[in-house]
């Protein structure tokens, strides 16, 4: 059985390589803190995609190193953009059904998912990349829970 993966999976996003931590680069800007995991945006960032302008763009990490990039757009003209961006460079994608006015695709690579979601009626969307390596890795450590001591017995 062959496992599928969307062609072009990408290695980086932006020219940061997935897993970089975050001391190697000197124009992230703390945006939000949530421990283990921290959003950034990039300083002079061109806030683009394709010919789409973004609404942000904000890079997370977990612990230290790049696992996640999450993409904020309004306005179909952008929609249309990073949809035709995403299909010439991934192909086609996966289709989801979420309901009669929100358009949404699937991209799952071995290393990358992808995923583009837009609403009509909201008019806005989000696209996001995630690093599936250090999502395993999270999800993991969340499962296992806060580390305790044992108790003597």
């Amino acid at each position: 059985q062959k496992a599928f993966a969307f062609h072009n999976e990408p290695g980086h996003f932006q020219g940061i390589v997935w897993g970089t931590d975050i001391r190697d680069l000197d124009d992230m800007v703390l945006h939000e803190d949530g421990g283990d995991s921290k959003f950034y945006r990039r300083q002079g960032d061109a806030v683009m995609i394709g010919a789409a302008n973004l609404e942000s763009c904000n890079y997370i990490f977990y612990r230290e190193r790049l696992y996640k990039v999450f993409i904020e757009f309004t306005s179909l003209s952008n929609a249309h953009a990073i949809k035709n961006f995403l299909f010439q460079n991934y192909g086609e994608g996966l289709s989801l059904r979420l309901g009669r006015n929100v358009k949404a695709y699937q991209w799952s690579g071995s290393l990358i998912d992808i995923r583009y979601d837009f609403g009509e009626a909201s008019n806005k969307g989000t696209l996001t990349y995630v690093y599936k390596p250090i999502e395993q890795e999270k999800e993991s450590n969340e499962e296992k829970g806060p580390k305790r001591d044992a108790p003597d017995s």
